[in-house]
């Protein structure tokens, strides 16, 4: 199984309250606020698919299953991330899986999870995570009949 690392790619947002702004924000350019909240989101999201429930088990073995350009190189997982006023991931947008179990593993997985706060005021939406995944080890098997 993979590993889970958290990488924070950028907070972005697009709010209605900022019309203006079509693109992502960098977290050098973000208020501190935002890259700490983005943060909490993304050690979530991590947390989340490292649970040993089924739905973030199947998730990890299909991505096992996904082939990367070195043995060594790590799959990013990109996401976008929308969080409502209570702390609540409202809506998650990635690029679809080949197959519909592991997208509706990870629409299970994540939405309607509450966070431990709200995002901070005025902070745009989505938020644009990247979350890391270490190969599995060499040694570690697939379990037998289990193709996608």
């Amino acid at each position: 199984m993979r590993r889970l690392l958290a990488s924070l790619a950028a907070v972005v947002g697009l709010s209605p309250a900022t019309p203006t702004l079509a693109g992502p924000v960098s977290p050098q350019a973000a208020p501190a606020a935002w890259v700490a909240y983005a943060g909490l989101v993304n050690q979530a999201i991590t947390d989340q698919l490292g649970r040993s429930d089924p739905a973030a088990v199947r998730l990890r073995d299909y991505l096992d299953q996904i082939s990367r350009p070195a043995a060594d190189s790590r799959l990013q997982l990109p996401l976008l991330v929308w969080i409502d006023r209570q702390g609540v991931i409202s809506k998650v947008d990635f690029a679809l899986f080949a197959h519909p179990e592991p997208n509706a593993d990870l629409q299970a997985l994540l939405v309607g999870h509450r966070l431990s706060q709200a995002p901070p005021k005025g902070m745009l939406l989505p938020v644009r995570l990247s979350i890391g995944l270490e190969p599995a080890p060499e040694s570690k098997t697939t379990a037998p009949g289990k193709s996608f």
